[in-house]
């Protein structure tokens, strides 16, 4: 348990509030997909990390919705569910 706990404390120590993009030029894509995946490249960001960054304790967003909207399997539905992203 207490592995897991210094694990814990190491990747919240990773989470950057404005990270720097690793390539600064591109097109805009024409499906939201296809937008969150550019910035997740730009940022060389996983879902997993994504959530972990936008997704505040008291939400109930589960993380697999992101790996959904990324899959374009699914898409919010509503403008505020997006509306906290660095991207934005």
């Amino acid at each position: 348990m207490r592995h897991k706990f210094f694990r814990c404390l190491r990747l919240a120590a990773r989470l950057e509030e404005f990270p720097t993009p690793i390539f600064d030029d591109w097109l805009d894509p024409l499906t939201f997909r296809e937008a969150m995946e550019l910035h997740m490249r730009r940022h060389g960001d996983s879902y997993w990390h994504l959530y972990r960054a936008v997704v505040r304790d008291d939400e109930k967003l589960d993380h697999s919705t992101i790996r959904h909207w990324l899959q374009g399997s699914k898409a919010p539905r509503l403008p505020g569910s997006v509306s906290r992203t660095p991207c934005a």
